[in-house]
């Protein structure tokens, strides 16, 4: 993934469009299976006889039917569920490259922690015996 490395380049990682197109696809057919399966199971309309293909069910097959379009209303709520963790995987990936580069982390100087003049008295006292007060040491004691 390229970092980005102006300002501009930041916000568009920022203000892009959530869901792939893959996902948006996804999710407008889970719409459109889930209203005919909420269609069907309110209206109890159940087809009895396929003219087209010929095909006539039993009220058993009707069942197996109904049964068959739960499993397709399930694989689709399963692959958007699948599609768009992988999109906002990808965006909260993106915003924290973004947050990154940007500065707006505060990332610790380990030079500079440890040449504070507090974290350096207290060093000093304790390699020398005997010279270890008890505000000396430990070094948050003497920070304050």
């Amino acid at each position: 993934m390229p970092v980005p490395d102006t300002l501009r380049e930041r916000g568009a990682v920022l203000l892009k469009d959530p869901l792939s197109d893959v996902t948006r696809r996804e999710r407008r057919a889970l719409l459109g299976v889930a209203a005919a399966g909420y269609a069907v199971t309110k209206t109890g309309l159940v087809p009895s006889k396929i003219e087209a293909l010929g095909i006539e069910f039993s009220p058993k097959e009707q069942g197996a039917l109904l049964a068959v379009f739960a499993f397709v209303v399930i694989y689709f709520v399963v692959t958007f569920v699948l599609y768009a963790a992988t999109d906002a995987l990808a965006l909260s990936w993106s915003v924290y490259i973004a947050k990154d580069n940007s500065g707006t982390r505060s990332k610790p100087s380990w030079s500079r922690v440890a040449t504070t003049p507090s974290r350096v008295s207290w060093r000093r006292s304790w390699r020398s015996p005997g010279s270890a007060t008890a505000t000396s040491f430990p070094p948050w004691r003497s920070c304050a």
